[in-house]
Protein backbone atom coordinates (compact mmCIF):
# COMPACT_ATOMS: atom_id res chain seq x y z
CA UNK A 1 0.00 0.00 0.00
CA UNK A 2 1.03 3.52 -0.45
CA UNK A 3 1.44 6.26 1.92
CA UNK A 4 -2.34 7.45 1.88
CA UNK A 5 -1.76 10.83 3.34
CA UNK A 6 1.35 11.21 0.85
CA UNK A 7 4.38 13.01 1.79
CA UNK A 8 2.90 16.19 1.78
CA UNK A 9 0.05 15.59 4.11
CA UNK A 10 2.73 13.80 6.72
CA UNK A 11 5.27 16.97 6.78
CA UNK A 12 2.08 18.95 7.09
CA UNK A 13 0.97 16.81 10.11
CA UNK A 14 3.74 16.60 11.57
CA UNK A 15 4.76 20.19 11.48
CA UNK A 16 0.66 21.02 12.69
CA UNK A 17 2.12 18.54 15.80
CA UNK A 18 5.33 20.77 16.38
CA UNK A 19 6.86 17.37 16.16
CA UNK A 20 10.95 17.44 16.04
CA UNK A 21 11.41 14.11 14.28
CA UNK A 22 9.44 11.83 11.64
CA UNK A 23 10.49 8.03 11.81
CA UNK A 24 9.03 5.59 8.67
CA UNK A 25 10.32 2.10 8.76
CA UNK A 26 8.66 -1.22 7.54
CA UNK A 27 6.02 -2.60 9.89
CA UNK A 28 5.33 1.02 11.35
CA UNK A 29 3.04 3.27 10.47
CA UNK A 30 4.74 6.67 10.27
CA UNK A 31 5.86 7.95 13.81
CA UNK A 32 6.18 11.33 14.75
CA UNK A 33 8.18 12.38 17.75
CA UNK A 34 6.75 14.87 19.88
CA UNK A 35 8.18 16.13 23.38
CA UNK A 36 10.60 13.06 23.08
CA UNK A 37 7.93 10.60 22.66
CA UNK A 38 6.64 8.56 19.47
CA UNK A 39 3.10 8.69 18.48
CA UNK A 40 2.15 6.74 15.21
CA UNK A 41 0.00 8.62 12.78
CA UNK A 42 -3.43 6.89 11.71
CA UNK A 43 -2.03 5.02 9.14
CA UNK A 44 -1.30 1.40 8.25
CA UNK A 45 1.59 -0.04 8.98
CA UNK A 46 4.26 0.41 5.55
CA UNK A 47 5.71 -2.20 3.94
CA UNK A 48 9.30 -2.33 2.16
CA UNK A 49 7.63 -1.03 -1.17
CA UNK A 50 6.26 2.26 0.10
CA UNK A 51 10.11 2.56 2.20
CA UNK A 52 11.43 2.08 -1.29
CA UNK A 53 9.08 4.74 -2.89
CA UNK A 54 9.00 7.29 -0.51
CA UNK A 55 12.84 7.51 -0.13
CA UNK A 56 13.06 7.15 -4.08
CA UNK A 57 11.01 10.49 -3.83
CA UNK A 58 13.22 12.36 -1.79
CA UNK A 59 16.60 11.57 -3.10
CA UNK A 60 18.03 12.07 -6.08
CA UNK A 61 18.95 9.41 -8.29
CA UNK A 62 22.68 9.79 -7.78
CA UNK A 63 22.16 10.16 -3.80
CA UNK A 64 19.40 6.61 -4.03
CA UNK A 65 22.33 4.72 -6.08
CA UNK A 66 25.11 5.80 -2.80
CA UNK A 67 22.51 5.16 -0.33
CA UNK A 68 21.69 1.47 -2.00
CA UNK A 69 25.91 1.17 -2.22
CA UNK A 70 26.98 2.64 1.52
CA UNK A 71 23.60 1.80 3.23
CA UNK A 72 23.76 5.26 5.00
CA UNK A 73 22.58 8.68 3.71
CA UNK A 74 22.55 12.12 5.47
CA UNK A 75 20.99 14.54 3.16
CA UNK A 76 18.65 17.76 3.51
CA UNK A 77 15.63 19.58 1.80
CA UNK A 78 13.08 22.20 2.20
CA UNK A 79 9.54 21.99 2.16
CA UNK A 80 6.81 24.70 1.15
CA UNK A 81 4.10 24.18 3.53
CA UNK A 82 1.31 26.30 1.33
CA UNK A 83 2.28 29.80 -1.06
CA UNK A 84 1.57 32.13 1.79
CA UNK A 85 4.30 30.59 4.19
CA UNK A 86 8.15 30.09 4.41
CA UNK A 87 9.95 26.79 3.73
CA UNK A 88 10.47 24.41 6.66
CA UNK A 89 14.05 22.80 6.45
CA UNK A 90 14.67 19.11 6.94
CA UNK A 91 17.45 16.66 7.72
CA UNK A 92 17.02 13.49 6.90
CA UNK A 93 18.78 10.23 7.63
CA UNK A 94 18.44 7.01 5.46
CA UNK A 95 19.57 3.70 6.82
CA UNK A 96 18.98 -0.11 6.60
CA UNK A 97 17.57 -1.97 9.14
CA UNK A 98 17.14 -5.79 9.13
CA UNK A 99 17.65 -5.90 5.78
CA UNK A 100 14.99 -3.40 5.43
CA UNK A 101 14.87 0.38 4.18
CA UNK A 102 14.50 3.13 6.70
CA UNK A 103 14.22 6.60 7.41
CA UNK A 104 14.18 9.32 9.93
CA UNK A 105 13.91 12.71 9.46
CA UNK A 106 14.43 15.82 11.68
CA UNK A 107 12.82 19.07 10.91
CA UNK A 108 15.10 21.92 12.03
CA UNK A 109 13.52 25.21 13.35
CA UNK A 110 13.53 28.43 10.58
CA UNK A 111 15.92 30.73 12.74
CA UNK A 112 18.97 30.40 13.96
CA UNK A 113 19.39 30.86 17.90
CA UNK A 114 21.34 33.02 19.53
CA UNK A 115 23.60 32.10 22.21
CA UNK A 116 21.84 33.91 24.79
CA UNK A 117 17.87 32.67 23.94
CA UNK A 118 19.48 29.33 24.25
CA UNK A 119 20.65 30.08 27.44
CA UNK A 120 24.22 28.31 27.22
CA UNK A 121 27.25 29.47 28.92
CA UNK A 122 28.70 33.15 28.36
CA UNK A 123 32.11 31.62 27.80
CA UNK A 124 30.60 30.68 24.27
CA UNK A 125 30.84 34.55 23.57
CA UNK A 126 34.46 34.92 24.13
CA UNK A 127 34.91 31.45 21.87
CA UNK A 128 33.20 33.65 18.72
CA UNK A 129 35.65 36.38 19.27
CA UNK A 130 38.97 34.33 18.92
CA UNK A 131 40.47 34.64 15.57
CA UNK A 132 42.11 31.16 16.07
CA UNK A 133 42.05 27.59 17.35
CA UNK A 134 40.09 24.37 16.96
CA UNK A 135 36.34 23.94 19.07
CA UNK A 136 34.66 21.05 19.76
CA UNK A 137 31.57 20.29 20.23
CA UNK A 138 30.36 16.92 20.63
CA UNK A 139 27.70 14.88 22.92
CA UNK A 140 24.72 12.21 22.00
CA UNK A 141 22.01 12.71 19.09
CA UNK A 142 19.59 15.47 19.50
CA UNK A 143 21.21 17.25 22.36
CA UNK A 144 21.99 20.39 20.89
CA UNK A 145 25.19 20.23 18.99
CA UNK A 146 24.31 21.73 15.60
CA UNK A 147 22.07 24.30 17.27
CA UNK A 148 25.35 25.36 19.58
CA UNK A 149 27.46 25.69 16.35
CA UNK A 150 24.94 27.55 14.82
CA UNK A 151 24.73 30.14 17.42
CA UNK A 152 27.95 30.79 17.41
CA UNK A 153 28.49 30.98 13.53
CA UNK A 154 25.52 33.54 14.02
CA UNK A 155 27.25 35.77 16.56
CA UNK A 156 30.37 35.42 13.89
CA UNK A 157 28.00 36.36 11.16
CA UNK A 158 26.75 39.60 13.37
CA UNK A 159 29.61 41.05 14.92
CA UNK A 160 32.47 40.60 12.64
CA UNK A 161 33.91 41.30 8.97
CA UNK A 162 34.79 38.21 7.61
CA UNK A 163 34.92 35.51 5.76
CA UNK A 164 32.54 32.11 6.97
CA UNK A 165 33.03 28.98 5.09
CA UNK A 166 31.23 26.37 6.52
CA UNK A 167 31.61 22.51 5.61
CA UNK A 168 28.32 19.83 6.46
CA UNK A 169 26.85 16.70 5.86
CA UNK A 170 24.56 17.55 4.90
CA UNK A 171 23.77 21.49 5.20
CA UNK A 172 21.17 21.79 8.04
CA UNK A 173 20.86 26.14 9.48
CA UNK A 174 20.46 28.12 6.20
CA UNK A 175 22.61 31.58 6.86
CA UNK A 176 21.94 34.59 5.87
CA UNK A 177 25.26 37.33 5.45
CA UNK A 178 25.03 39.99 7.91
CA UNK A 179 28.61 41.86 8.73
CA UNK A 180 30.34 38.58 7.84
CA UNK A 181 30.30 36.72 4.02
CA UNK A 182 28.72 32.87 4.64
CA UNK A 183 29.87 30.15 2.22
CA UNK A 184 28.38 26.79 3.10
CA UNK A 185 29.23 23.73 1.36
CA UNK A 186 27.98 19.93 1.16
CA UNK A 187 29.83 17.05 1.14
CA UNK A 188 28.65 15.18 -1.89
CA UNK A 189 27.06 18.33 -3.67
CA UNK A 190 29.98 21.10 -3.28
CA UNK A 191 32.79 18.70 -2.50
CA UNK A 192 33.68 14.91 -1.99
CA UNK A 193 35.25 15.09 1.26
CA UNK A 194 35.64 17.20 4.73
CA UNK A 195 39.70 16.59 4.26
CA UNK A 196 40.05 17.94 0.63
CA UNK A 197 37.31 21.05 1.83
CA UNK A 198 39.12 21.90 4.87
CA UNK A 199 42.80 21.78 2.72
CA UNK A 200 41.13 24.20 0.03
CA UNK A 201 39.54 26.55 2.50
CA UNK A 202 42.87 27.19 4.27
Amino acid sequence: MALEIGLQGLFKEAIKANASDIHISVGFPPMLRVDEKLHPIKHPPLDASDLRDIIATLLSESQFESYLNRKELDFSFNFTVSETESSVRFRGNCYFERGNMAIALRIIPKTVRLIEHLLLPRQLHDVARRRQGLFLVTGPTGHGKSTTLAAIIQEINMTRNCHIVTIEDPIEYIFTSDRAVIHQREIGIDTNGFDEALRRVL
